[in-house]
């Protein structure tokens, strides 16, 4: 039940940042239909396939013990974002001694970074 939960915690994770992000509605439609959607039912059908109905007998006890896995690999995942925030600051510190020209920050429109993913995602449904 816990790779069950992982993959149904997913889909609504990754649809809530799609939002926060401030991705189009057009965008948020699009990844859960051809990326979201069959992710989970993949997922699902895998897991029965495997587990047969034992994959879905979800208790008390197996979502406690999935939140605490899931917050085990959260605080797992914390050293390499606080990692990243060594780097960055080091990066920020020595951006003045680099060449006016590397200086600044680079950035997309959000319509090209929209439309970059769903061409990757056609791309892998594709091959």
């Amino acid at each position: 039940p816990n790779l069950v939960l992982n993959v149904v915690a997913y889909v609504p994770f990754i649809m809530l940042l799609n939002r926060i992000a401030g991705f189009s509605v057009e965008y948020q439609r699009f990844m859960f239909f051809w990326s979201l959607a069959p992710t989970l039912l993949a997922g699902c059908l895998y897991y029965f396939h495997v587990y047969g109905t034992a994959a879905f007998n979800i208790t008390w006890g197996i979502l406690k013990d999935w939140f605490h896995n899931w917050m085990m690999t959260n605080s797992i995942a914390l050293v390499s974002f606080t990692q990243m925030a060594v780097h960055y600051a080091i990066l920020l510190l020595s951006e003045p001694l680099l060449p006016t020209n590397w200086q600044g920050i680079l950035s997309f429109p959000q319509a090209e970074l929209e439309r970059s993913v769903q061409h990757v995602v056609i791309i892998l449904w594709i091959w």
